[in-house]
């Protein structure tokens, strides 16, 4: 989900604080619980007053681009990969 920033940044709206946010390399390398917290800590000003995972996270997933999460996030390339392989159509860019 952090892999794509627009999207958060999107969902959030007004007050979103982005810098709240962890700015790593590899998504993939920031602990569940530390992703939950940065989220909850960038949207208390906004809308939403925070982050609420059951709400907030199936919404936010709604508006994620997968050519941007999967351009940053290995393990959901691959993922990707096998599904199309599996299924016999072209891979994803």
């Amino acid at each position: 989900m952090i892999a794509d920033r627009e999207a958060i940044r999107d969902y959030f709206g007004d007050g979103f604080n982005e810098n709240a946010l962890p700015n790593r390399r590899n998504p993939e390398e920031i602990p569940k619980d530390d992703l939950k917290d940065a989220l909850d800590q960038a949207g208390r000003n906004s809308k939403t007053r925070g982050y609420h995972e059951i709400v907030d996270g199936t919404r936010i997933i709604e508006r994620l681009d997968p050519v941007v999460v999967r351009s940053k996030c290995a393990s959901c390339r691959r993922l990707f990969d096998v599904i199309c392989d599996h299924l016999g159509v072209q891979r994803l860019p």
